[in-house]
């Protein structure tokens, strides 16, 4: 598949998501402890992102398919969305995750969804 297929079948993805989400939306979905979660590591850097207009809680990108540091990645949730941490010992990231931060990658990846 080319390229600009890949961002022409992403782009209709996004939009069939967008679509789905502002369905489930109007069927209460909004009081269901249920989240939506969008990978969006293939239209990141290809495609606008805007999670209003997805209508998703969580939305993943890895930095790597843009050319970020290899590692990198970053994790959007919707405020009022609660997670609960996966591993215990430490309070990075508001609670949610322990370990050190990759604070090179973090501004490798910063700078480049700047631009």
């Amino acid at each position: 598949m080319k390229t600009f297929e890949k961002v022409v079948l992403t782009a209709l993805l996004i939009l069939l998501i967008a679509a789905l989400a502002a369905t489930l939306f109007t069927r209460g979905w909004a009081d269901s402890p249920r989240r939506l979660h969008v990978d969006a590591v293939q239209a990141a850097g290809k495609l606008p992102l805007e999670m209003d207009a997805i209508g998703c809680h969580l939305l993943t990108i890895s930095g790597h398919k843009m050319h970020a540091p290899q590692g990198t990645g970053a994790l959007f949730v919707r405020r009022g969305t609660r997670l609960e941490p996966l591993f215990a010992g430490g309070a990075h990231e508001r609670q949610r995750r322990a370990g050190t931060e990759n604070v090179a990658g973090i501004v490798g990846l910063g700078k480049l969804l700047e631009s």
